[in-house]
């Protein structure tokens, strides 16, 4: 998602204000930080089928969430392989 328009893939501020997508080892989420002016801010939930090749026809639940007050973003994401979460503090 962006509030950008035209979307430049992640290369300004405002492009990234939502990012969720499938890595080599698991789920990729993120944001952007006006304050410290980075363009992407973010971590990975480890998802135990990825290296498997088992992602297809998979459904996975993930919530993302980002607190600016306490500079902090957490991931969850449950699925046939179990529940996983990460946490990502001090986004400076």
């Amino acid at each position: 998602m962006t509030q950008n328009n035209p979307f430049t893939a992640g290369a300004n501020l405002g492009d990234r204000t939502l990012l969720l997508w499938m890595s080599g080892t698991g789920y990729v989420y993120g944001t952007y930080d006006l304050a410290t002016n980075k363009v992407s801010v973010s971590s990975t939930i480890p998802y135990p089928y990825a290296t498997s090749g088992l992602t297809e026809g998979m459904w996975v639940y993930t919530y993302i969430c980002y607190s600016v007050k306490q500079l902090t973003m957490m991931g969850y994401l449950k699925s046939p392989a179990g529940s996983v979460s990460t946490t990502l503090t001090s986004i400076q």
